[in-house]
């Protein structure tokens, strides 16, 4: 039987699933899923995840209590423990590999995960095709098209992965040959790979017109508490709030990132009077579910911006707020940062505008 393998591990590439499934006309009895996925995305995709759309679904690990647990001992310094649970984790990913050695098309969720990319350099497939896994997809053919290396990281942490996996464990980390990226973004690939356009089609003919409120949606982001900082906290803040003063007519409701430090999130309500929405899906999950959206959609370096432009058409102003290069604190970051935000204003238009806030 026909074979169409999907590697996930975030809740927004089911959307891209869904696309997927129909531009290259994958049937349900022959789309199986393997999740690979961090606690918090686990518990969502267990939560959205239709079974019955799918022949077979595998976990590396379903549980997510010990998921939680694996992520504490690595943030505590616990690396014996943790090194244990990767080896374990690995014999379940090997057998899967070789119970899928032979597959018709792979689809991949995130290609800077370390368990997706050893999987594609250890099957055999006729098309491996990258889905869309937000602002990432900038990066990953960034790094395609110059060649550079997973030994390149952004962190230390990230480049202890790659070492310890690649040469103690074995994963096979490099670029494979070719890739195909099915993606909402438009991109010039390397020689040899392929771009094949979508635009939510599927998904904005399934939700159809929707009514809007007269609100304003923030998305919050992590850029003073990640590694590597992109921002301080005291630039971050100030952003806010010319973005509170500049909608300053409108009920401006705060979505924070699921990696917001509370204090932050307290500090936010209280300095500027803001409503706190905690979603525990993305937004462009909750936006499809509402029977109403918001007039205004405003993020900074975030893809639910370019998403949900491509969702929702017409029926929804966004906004990114443009962040200057010389307040970034991380150079590693910056390209990343450049290229999203010179994406970003080259698929601008009367209804998505990139905005300084000076």
């Amino acid at each position: 039987m026909p074979t169409n393998l999907f590697l996930l591990s975030t809740p927004i590439q089911l959307i891209n699933v869904i696309e997927a499934k129909k531009h290259f006309n994958i049937s349900t009895d022959t789309s199986v899923a393997i999740v690979s996925a961090y606690a918090d995305n686990l518990i969502t995709i267990k939560k959205i995840l239709n079974k019955s759309e799918w022949r077979e679904v595998y976990f590396i690990d379903e549980n997510v209590e010990s998921q939680k647990e694996h992520e504490a001992n690595l943030k505590a310094g616990n690396f014996l423990t943790a090194i244990k649970r990767v080896k374990q984790n690995f014999k379940i990913l090997q057998n899967l590999i070789n119970q899928f050695s032979v597959v018709d098309n792979l689809f991949v969720g995130y290609y800077l995960g370390l368990e997706n990319i050893h999987f594609a350099n250890s099957v055999r497939y006729e098309q491996l095709i990258l889905l869309d896994d937000g602002i990432a997809t900038l990066e990953i053919n960034r790094r395609r098209k110059n060649n550079i290396s997973f030994l390149n990281a952004w962190t230390i942490e990230f480049l202890a992965k790659v070492i310890f996996k690649k040469f103690i464990l074995g994963y096979r980390i490099w670029h494979p040959k070719s890739v195909v990226f099915f993606s909402s973004y438009e991109i010039v690939t390397a020689p040899g790979d392929h771009f094949e356009k979508h635009n939510y089609n599927e998904i904005r003919r399934l939700v159809g017109k929707k009514e809007r409120t007269e609100d304003v949606y923030l998305l919050g982001q992590p850029l003073s508490e990640i590694e590597p900082e992109i921002v301080s906290e005291g630039t971050y803040f100030n952003y806010i709030s010319r973005i509170k003063e500049y909608f300053n007519s409108n009920e401006v409701i705060y979505i924070p990132h699921r990696d917001e430090h509370q204090s932050k999130l307290d500090r936010v309500r209280v300095s500027f009077d803001l409503t706190i929405k905690v979603l525990d899906i993305p937004i462009e999950l909750y936006l499809l579910q509402q029977p109403k959206l918001p007039k205004y959609l405003i993020g900074f370096i975030t893809s639910a911006i370019p998403n949900c432009k491509e969702i929702f058409g017409e029926s929804l102003e966004l906004y990114a707020i443009r962040i200057k290069s010389n307040q970034i604190i991380s150079k590693s970051m910056l390209p990343l940062v450049e290229d999203t935000y010179d994406y970003f204003d080259k698929i601008s238009d009367d209804n998505f505008k990139v905005i300084y806030l000076t």
